[in-house]
């Protein structure tokens, strides 16, 4: 990651030449439960999938559930990051 899109995410860059770990960095994207640069129809399928767990993945408010709020902010972040 770009140190750019990194501080975007709200994280702290380590520099050229260096992994931009996901918990440092977070999500660039809202919604964008599987990483690809898009929140589209996989991601809500995804969120569907780990209904009512705990999956970090897929808990996108981070509020512990997978649930309804997560899919509303999958549906705000709709198309490209």
């Amino acid at each position: 990651m770009a140190e750019v899109d990194c501080t975007n995410a709200g994280g702290e860059w380590g520099g050229p030449d260096t992994a931009c770990d996901a918990d440092t960095c977070g999500t660039p994207c809202s919604g964008d439960v599987n990483g690809s640069g898009t929140v589209d129809v996989t991601d809500i399928l995804a969120i569907v999938a780990a209904w009512g767990t705990n999956d970090p993945d897929a808990d996108i408010n981070g509020d512990g559930i997978v649930n309804v709020s997560d899919m509303l902010e999958a549906i705000a972040g709709w198309g490209p990051c």
